[in-house]
């Protein structure tokens, strides 16, 4: 029992007792608590008592008396006061504050008018400047209009002048053939036309009009131009001088040419059929064959996959070996053996050992490889006798015996036996290899016509590798269109095609969706639809891996565009190497294609906002477009920027459940089971969860389903997998499950290793590579995880690297694998010595360029990654490959300055020189050239001089001045004074690297044509128009006439023309009299294309296998003698031309009659050779038989006879007999005038031969007279039209200059006016 002072507590205590609560200052009793007089009457066991009584007891004090409570009450009135006078000011503040906030409610309001009014304004302007462009839309359509309007109206009046004028010669040969008939002789102003001609003499172009001696001279030469302007009665003899067998029969080089430069121009417009960058061999060995196997992986193999990798491809070598664990499992046994079926069926070669015995597997490859179907893939086949002592009957040694002799029957392939040594055998096998991926890769191969400086500039710049990025961008395009039906997306369809056709500038649409909401599936599809549906309209599209890999680099994306807009004309320019130079370049070809393509221009980008500084890079897209351009970009609803919101918008709706089950059947493809009505119902309610509900998650989990054995199984995974809510869960409990599936605790540690260094690089690995960097990991062991993890949608193959399917695959990975960041950072600097390997200062792996750089940035080991990029070799394979902004940001991470960049190269390469013992003078010519351009392309002028003019410095020491290497670098040198303004400096190089190319290559080489285009743009920078119009015009008739100009050098051409002959070879066997002419078609196809290198190497080939084969007197090897010829012919080299033409007629008049046309075609060629070389003892008698033979084919009147005539009079000639040549002349005249009329060009080339005979029979006053009308001969028609210096009546003056310019008698020049 307690006393009274208990009762009076302190505050602390009353407030407990309260819970705290105060109104005003004063204490709030709770309602359970009893008054304090109430209290008191209950304390105590002594009943009740009267009002104000009080205890009296030892322990007691009067409570009224207490001064401890007479205190605590006056301290609680001071602080109850207190209290309100705080309560009071607070009150005024909160007065004072409404005050305020009342005034700036009414400044806000003024405000927001103000901001309403100004967005009526902006809007207005924006209308009527929406409203102007769509006026000046509608101009440039009605100018378009009027425009073809007058073209066809232009077209169609120049027709009917043309027809007329055809009808106007008809009627004056007509009216000049009955006077001659009648004996008249009529005069006609109008008989001339303004038009002259500089022929051929059966087909030989003539130098310059009025030239003589190379009238006099010319000899038929590829294509007769009678029969290409003239209707003859009867064909020419043999007009080419290659024998144009199969599917080139009538072509020459000018049709060649002009095909190929056609088709150039609408490549991008072509199905995009992909060659694989892979050369995957399957390599099938029995264990006693393993030691050729051990040989060639050890001392071969290695040398050509690093020659292959430099080049760009991918060399795999499958080989599966017998590992322990294959028996412990019959499922485990039988997916390995699936597998290793797969492999086969993918492999590019199939490479099978047999020795003494076969093993479980042998038999099933060859049959599956070529026995089945010989000739489906090419095959080689390695055979040593290495019987087993003791083999007994029905063992694998009667196995052996009996597929080698079914290999032996099959369709004729290369089979390699006859040897005892494994060591020979894996030679002899590798030689064998290294030919047929040369010829399916074009590894190694250079083309003898080009100049050393482009052949160090192709390989420098990795043939297959394409530096824009089109490859890789076409493969995504392929599998993205190959996924799955477009179900659900035909109402996006209509919006995005209303954008295309909407009329005037539209700013960019935005395609919004979740993740796996099938963004880049829509995008694909409806790029193939608007290509189907609208081929004029021009679509480039970028599409974005995950988050790590190069296609989220904003300025590659922006480089291959560019690229890709260049392509629209016949000689693209250099694109710069600074990113902000390139962004200008970019809008600038932007706006020209776009304004000059029928159809339009599409940018399509897909997943934009994992860009890396996605703003800052798109920032011209917040600008005006060109009016004839549309922009589709797709982004994630989470991370769009809320500068693009702005922007139209298609938002992606999540899939109904029609759309699902229309799914479902367009993708379920498995035929031995299906869904239950109760299974589809459950998968249709599970995907009602916003997560669940996306393309990727349905597809993701059907996939799941299909990749089952039977329904029981099935029925499982369908359990597992509808407890997973979202697709990163259903991604993770994938993973679990093919972890699960891995038959040992090794099996699966392999599986870990292999998902964290797929997760540590930048774009995937190849199979090499991650074979490399788990060491553990063998054939059988990865096949059985790539069949699992790519059927689980986990991984898939791009460009021969394997690489994460999606951003949500990577993310299951890195929350299943990754349990810290220590294991990703271990795994990296692992990639990173692997990579760094290969990284040498003169030529390096475009992989380890790739990835070492990136990853030492992630790593942040800034020392290492300094070393790497100041690496020559490394800076050579970024900038060749456009990678300049990349190689850029690396040496800002590492803090140094552009001009320091280009102190610390030039430094690396005096070193480089220094101890130039594994580099040529050439190569190390080439690196000042890159480096002088790369500093030229940042605007560092200064800089960039003494690289280039080191380069010309080492050209000129190591090679002869004259070189066109030294050309060359004379252009690079003169590009950079040009670019800094002097002009003069430029204009004197440009000059001497013309001169060198000229006495190099002839003035119609390409090489000339672009010094002449660089010096006119030179001269339009200084305002010198009349000196650099000729000089573009001369250069744009080169280009049209040169072979270089038909080159296609895409890596894919390049890899299919060369392929070709190789594949027949495999199925056909080395040798046959089919594959013989294969090679000579081919032979004849790279003569027509200007390859006469490789063109040679295939003829000879040719004519070996035809004398091998066929007997050497078949008219076969006549004909590929006589193709080897008129190529030797073509190269000038006439001496090697003579011996084959003697042959071949020898050949051809013992197999046909004397008056065949192939024999025709050899005497002819064989007395032009014999002519070249002034050989006219031997020339004579063959002309003289080529000219009776057409007497005798086509009569005495045919124009083929008067041109047989002009040859044999033409040689006499030449030896200086005039009065044996001038009957013939005469004759061949009459016969011209007879078919084709007086104005004919034929009759003008005679009449022009017939006066330089009689100027040199001294008969000048009849030599002027045949001049001169052959100069008024003219025809409109014909389409080498000379210059028109020669085409008037004023010709009479500058022939007398063509007759002093040849050092003819000024005799005749006297005599010419008197007869104008």
């Amino acid at each position: 029992m307690g006393t009274s002072s208990s009762l009076l507590r302190s505050r602390e205590s009353l407030e407990e007792l309260t819970d705290g609560v105060y109104l005003d200052g004063n204490l709030d009793i709770p309602n359970e608590v009893k008054p304090r007089h109430a209290l008191l009457r209950s304390v105590g066991s002594f009943g009740r008592r009267m009002k104000g009584a009080s205890f009296r007891s030892n322990a007691s004090v009067d409570l009224m008396e207490n001064p401890e409570a007479e205190r605590i009450r006056k301290e609680y009135e001071m602080f109850r006061y207190s209290k309100q006078s705080e309560i009071q000011d607070m009150q005024k503040k909160m007065e004072k504050l409404e005050n305020e906030n009342k005034r700036l409610r009414g400044e806000l309001q003024a405000l927001q008018k103000t901001v309403s009014k100004l967005r009526n304004e902006r809007d207005a302007a924006l209308n009527r400047e929406y409203q102007a462009l769509e006026r000046a839309a509608t101009f440039e359509n009605d100018r378009d209009k009027v425009q073809r309007q007058f073209k066809i109206f232009r077209e169609t009046k120049e027709s009917e002048l043309q027809d007329l004028l055809q009808a106007k010669r008809d009627l004056e040969n007509r009216i000049v053939k009955f006077a001659a008939d009648d004996g008249t002789h009529v005069i006609s102003d109008n008989m001339s036309d303004n038009l002259s001609y500089s022929g051929t003499v059966d087909g030989g172009l003539l130098g310059n009009p009025g030239d003589w001696g190379t009238a006099l001279g010319s000899e038929p030469s590829l294509g007769s131009t009678v029969q290409m302007h003239l209707a003859v009665k009867g064909p020419e003899l043999a007009t080419s001088l290659i024998d144009l067998d199969g599917p080139f029969t009538n072509i020459n080089k000018d049709d060649w040419t002009a095909a190929v430069s056609s088709l150039s121009q609408i490549t991008p417009l072509l199905a995009q059929t992909l060659p694989s960058c892979v050369f995957k061999i399957f390599i099938s060995a029995p264990p006693d064959m393993c030691e050729e196997v051990q040989i060639l992986y050890k001392n071969h193999l290695p040398a050509l996959q690093y020659k292959c990798a430099c080049d760009g491809r991918v060399l795999v070598t499958v080989h599966f070996t017998e590992e322990p664990w294959h028996e412990e499992n019959p499922q485990t046994l039988w997916k390995l053996q699936n597998a290793r079926k797969k492999q086969i069926q993918g492999c590019s070669l199939f490479l099978g050992l047999l020795g003494g015995q076969v093993d479980r597997y042998t038999v099933e490859d060859f049959e599956m490889s070529h026995l089945v179907n010989p000739g489906s893939r090419p095959a080689l086949f390695c055979f040593r006798d290495t019987t087993a002592p003791g083999g007994k009957p029905g063992s694998s040694v009667e196995e052996a015996v009996t597929l080698k002799k079914r290999v032996r029957d099959s369709v004729p392939c290369k089979i390699i036996e006859d040897y005892t040594e494994p060591k020979v055998g894996a030679k002899n096998l590798f030689d064998e290899i290294a030919k047929i991926v040369q010829m399916e890769l074009g590894v190694g191969e250079t083309e003898e016509g080009d100049s050393g400086d482009e052949k160090e500039e192709e390989a420098s710049c990795f043939t297959w590798l394409d530096p824009d990025g089109n490859y890789e961008q076409m493969e995504l395009f392929n599998s993205l269109t190959s996924i799955c039906a477009d179900i659900g997306f035909e109402k996006y369809y209509k919006q995005l095609n209303e954008l295309v056709s909407a009329p005037g500038p539209m700013p960019p649409l935005l395609l919004m969706g979740t993740i796996g909401a099938g963004k880049s599936s829509l995008l694909a599809q409806w790029i193939k639809q608007l290509q189907q549906r609208s081929p004029p309209c021009l679509v480039l599209y970028h599409f974005v891996g995950y988050q790590s890999s190069s296609s989220t680099d904003a300025v590659h994306m922006i480089r291959s565009f560019t690229a890709q807009l260049m392509q629209h004309v016949m000689t693209p320019p250099h694109l710069p190497s600074d990113p902000s130079l390139l962004l200008d370049e970019f809008l600038r070809w932007l706006e020209r294609v776009s304004s000059k393509q029928p159809g339009g221009l599409v940018l399509v980008i897909d997943s934009m906002d994992k860009f890396q500084h996605a703003e800052s890079h798109t920032k011209f897209l917040l600008d005006p477009l060109p009016v004839d351009t549309r922009v589709v970009v797709s982004v994630t609803e989470q991370t769009c920027p809320q500068a693009w919101r702005s922007w139209p918008t298609v938002v992606l709706e999540p899939l109904n459940p029609g759309d699902i089950k229309q799914v479902i059947q367009a993708r379920w493809t498995t035929p031995k089971f299906s869904l239950t009505g109760s299974q589809e119902a459950r998968f249709l309610a599970h995907c009602h969860i916003p997560a669940c509900c996306s393309p990727l998650y349905v597809n993701t989990f059907l996939n799941q389903l299909m990749s089952c054995q039977n329904e029981e199984i099935m029925s499982e995974v369908l359990e597992e997998c509808l407890k997973t809510p979202s697709v990163s869960e259903l991604y993770l409990r994938i993973l679990q499950t093919l972890e699960d599936e891995c038959p040992g605790h090794h099996h699966k540690s392999l599986f870990g290793k292999v998902m964290l260094a797929l997760r540590a690089c930048r774009n995937g690995l190849s199979e090499p590579e991650l074979m490399a960097i788990v060491p553990d990991l063998t054939w059988s062991v990865w096949s059985l995880l790539w069949d699992m993890l790519s059927e689980g949608g986990v991984l898939c193959c791009k460009s021969g690297l394997i690489t994460f399917t999606n951003q949500e695959a990577q993310d299951a990975v890195d929350r299943k694998f990754l349990s810290s960041n220590k294991d990703l950072k271990q795994t990296r600097q692992k990639l990173v010595d692997y990579f760094s390997t290969f990284i040498r200062p003169v030529q390096t792996w475009w992989r380890a360029v790739d990835e070492a750089p990136w990853l030492l940035q992630v790593l942040g080991d800034v020392q290492h990654l300094h070393a790497v990029v100041v690496n020559l070799s490394v800076f050579q394979n970024l900038y060749t490959r456009g990678r300049c902004a990349e190689l850029l940001a690396y040496w800002q991470f590492v803090g140094v300055e552009k001009s320091a960049m280009a102190t610390e190269y030039m430094n690396a390469l005096k070193m480089l020189e220094d101890g130039m013992s594994d580099v040529t003078s050439s190569k190390l010519a080439s690196l000042y050239e890159l480096l002088g351009k790369f500093l030229k392309d940042l605007s560092l002028l200064t800089l960039a001089v003494p690289p280039l003019q080191r380069a010309l410095e080492l050209r000129e020491t190591s090679l002869d001045p004259d070189h066109p290497s030294v050309a060359s670098a004379l252009h690079h040198l003169a590009g950079l004074y040009a670019h800094w303004g002097k002009f003069n400096t430029a204009e004197a190089l440009y000059k001497q690297a013309i001169d060198i190319y000229q006495n190099a290559f002839g003035s119609n080489h390409h090489q000339v044509a672009r010094e002449l285009e660089a010096l006119a743009l030179l001269y339009q920078r200084q305002n010198k128009f009349d000196v650099a119009e000729p000089l573009h015009k001369r250069a744009v008739t080169i280009r049209k006439r040169s072979p270089e100009n038909s080159r296609l050098r895409s890596a894919g051409l390049e890899f299919l023309r060369k392929r070709a002959v190789h594949l027949e070879e495999l199925s056909l066997g080395p040798d046959s009299p089919a594959l013989a002419r294969s090679l000579n078609e081919l032979g004849v196809l790279f003569y027509l294309q200007g390859y006469l290198g490789t063109a040679e190497k295939l003829l000879q080939h040719s004519l070996s296998m035809r004398e091998s084969v066929l007997d050497a007197s078949h008219p076969d090897c006549a004909q590929s003698l006589h193709n080897l010829a008129s190529l030797y012919v073509e190269k000038k080299e006439y001496a090697k031309a003579e011996p084959l033409y003697e042959r071949a007629l020898e050949l051809r008049q013992e197999a046909f009659q004397a008056d065949h046309p192939a024999v025709a075609s050899t005497i002819r060629h064989l007395a032009a050779v014999y002519k070249k070389q002034n050989n006219f003892d031997k020339a004579e008698p063959l002309y003289r038989q080529a000219l009776a033979m057409r007497e005798k084919v086509f009569g005495d009147s045919h124009p083929s006879v008067a041109t047989a005539l002009v040859n044999l009079a033409v040689l006499q000639s030449n030896q200086g007999r005039h009065s044996d040549a001038l009957p013939l002349y005469e004759k061949a005249l009459q016969i011209y005038e007879d078919n084709f009329g007086p104005n004919n060009p034929r009759v003008a080339e005679t009449l022009r031969n017939l006066a330089v005979l009689h100027y040199d029979l001294k008969n000048y006053e009849t030599a002027a007279n045949l001049y001169k009308r052959a100069t008024e001969i003219k025809d409109p028609d014909h389409p080498f039209q000379p210059s028109r210096e020669v085409l008037s009546r004023r010709s009479s003056s500058v022939v007398s200059e063509n007759f002093l310019h040849n050092g003819l008698n000024s005799q005749l020049a006297r005599l010419l006016p008197e007869h104008r």
